[in-house]
């Protein structure tokens, strides 16, 4: 669809996309997301915590943890917008095991509480 519309599409186009199907649009984020994994660029932190918002914003923990593996399975750190994003998730669920556990990992990795997280929580 961005060849479609005259766009050469770059990572930082592909996640900019990702951030606006993020807000209710899943389905819209995965086909875009699964476009780029298709292409040469290689999903980044900033891509994979855009589809671990999206599915967070759209209830969907399932999807939020398996991006968040996926995110890992790549060789890349999650960084605190992977925690916040993911506990959000996890508290829409109200699942306060997965919580915790996701808690006590975003600490040992070095990144203190804020106010989402805690909010979240």
């Amino acid at each position: 669809e961005l060849h479609q519309q005259g766009l050469s599409p770059n990572l930082v186009l592909y996640n900019t996309m990702l951030g606006v199907y993020g807000r209710g649009q899943l389905e819209d984020a995965e086909k875009l997301f699964n476009e780029l994994s298709k292409s040469s660029f290689v999903p980044s932190v900033v891509t994979f915590n855009m589809m671990i918002k999206c599915a967070a914003m759209n209830h969907n923990f399932d999807k939020a943890s398996e991006y968040f593996q996926n995110l890992r399975d790549a060789s890349l750190s999650p960084d605190e917008y992977s925690f916040n994003s993911l506990l959000s998730s996890v508290r829409d669920r109200r699942d306060l095991p997965k919580a915790e556990l996701f808690y006590n990992e975003m600490r040992m990795k070095g990144f203190p509480p804020n106010v989402v997280v805690l909010n979240a929580l």
